[in-house]
């Protein structure tokens, strides 16, 4: 994956907000009820981030859509979903 366009703050702001919201969901059974249901991974992913209660999505995407659009927070949800699979299967 080539270099991210996020700031590494703006980028861990989200990895916390997608890990409060999901670290203690079972994201891969999760994962496979999509695939089940014949839903992509990316809207696997933008529902993850959806997720977020709006109080705390609000703010950050107001500072990342200055700069970024859908693809570059879509690679970063990519990098933060894989990561937080591992460290699931990991525990």
């Amino acid at each position: 994956m080539g270099k991210m366009k996020m700031t590494e703050e703006h980028y861990n702001e989200l990895y916390d907000m997608c890990a409060d919201q999901h670290g203690n969901s079972d994201l891969a059974v999760i994962y496979d009820g999509y695939v089940w249901e014949g839903k992509s991974a990316m809207r696997f992913r933008w529902d993850i981030f959806w997720a977020i209660p709006i109080e705390r999505r609000t703010p950050w995407t107001e500072k990342v859509y200055k700069y970024l659009n859908d693809d570059h927070i879509d690679s970063a949800l990519k990098k933060i979903v894989k990561s937080l699979l591992t460290a699931q299967e990991n525990a």
